[in-house]
């Protein structure tokens, strides 16, 4: 079994989670209210994804909420400058939220981790791209399932087939990353896990990948061994990868590893057999040479049934 330390969170850490569990809060209470038809809706998908990540440093000098609250109005299509009754009453009657729940969602702090803002831009369009199939993974997260591994698993490969986009500095980036902040609080089970820098190095050590594979062991470990690691749900799971990271084991061999029992192709096939020919001849010369030498030194031919040959 691996041997991974126990989560003893301190009063910060626990405010972290808090928080985190305050997000999903806010992110349920905004998509229960909601049609189907703008759950399908991208600039809906695209604001939950906003309100999920932390948004400070946006624009200077900005508290969180407001900046949160101006992707609301812009979703609601406010005009600026955002008032937060006229944001409550529009939410309200656009939505089906009682007055006092769009009060608490125009007044509470919303998002879980930092997302790359030189990503952001690439994320939208990609997720105006493929919004049908990141519907999908979004309702089905909502979903209770008797198997929450399996719904996890289905989820995280619905979004993880998906083409990765390019991104500023080169390379390419998976569209994972940045919805896992929000299928995480959407999950009324708290079973599906928040993927990114902070669980790439428990994944490690695990022998997995950011994937649906790696998803699914990720709730595995919360279903088995939560209640011997202190870890009660997938958020509490994101702040134990992002505080515990330098005392997880080294990283175990890839479940993937290719250089075990590679496929031969036939170049390499062809190479060996012209290999093992080329020695089969330099022994026979040899060994022929050797029959020359000991006929010449005994004067005639030597007696096989005498002789003792060592392989």
């Amino acid at each position: 079994m691996l041997n991974l330390p126990v989560f003893r969170p301190t009063n910060g850490q626990r405010i972290w989670v808090a928080n985190e569990l305050r997000t999903s809060r806010w992110v349920q209470l905004l998509w229960g209210a909601s049609s189907s038809a703008q759950r399908r809706d991208p600039d809906f998908m695209m604001l939950l994804a906003r309100s999920a990540w932390v948004n400070r440093g946006e624009a200077a000098g900005e508290p969180e909420r407001l900046l949160r609250n101006r992707f609301l109005a812009a979703w609601l299509v406010i005009k600026e400058p955002v008032d937060d009754d006229d944001l409550q009453a529009t939410l309200a009657r656009k939505l089906r939220l009682l007055p006092s729940e769009a009060r608490w969602l125009v007044s509470t702090s919303s998002g879980i981790t930092h997302y790359y803002k030189a990503h952001r831009p690439a994320f939208r369009r990609h997720l105006r791209r493929h919004a049908e199939s990141v519907a999908q993974a979004l309702s089905l997260v909502w979903t209770k399932s008797e198997d929450p591994t399996d719904k996890v698993r289905r989820v995280a490969s619905i979004v993880s087939v998906l083409p990765e986009f390019g991104v500023p500095r080169g390379g390419r980036a998976s569209i994972l990353n940045g919805l896992t902040p929000v299928l995480a609080p959407l999950d009324p089970q708290r079973r599906f896990p928040i993927m990114n820098a902070k669980t790439s190095r428990l994944l490690a050590c695990m022998g997995e990948e950011p994937d649906a594979n790696g998803a699914a062991s990720l709730t595995i470990l919360v279903a088995s061994r939560g209640k011997e690691l202190g870890l009660r749900h997938s958020f509490d799971l994101d702040v134990y990868a992002a505080t515990h990271a330098h005392r997880f084991p080294p990283r175990v061999r890839s479940r993937l590893d290719t250089s075990i029992a590679k496929p031969m192709d036939a170049k390499s096939e062809e190479s060996i057999i012209t290999l093992l020919a080329k020695r089969s001849l330099t022994i026979r010369r040899q060994h022929n040479a050797l029959i020359t030498a000991s006929s010449g030194r005994c004067g005639g031919a030597i007696d096989w049934s005498r002789a003792t040959m060592t392989h």
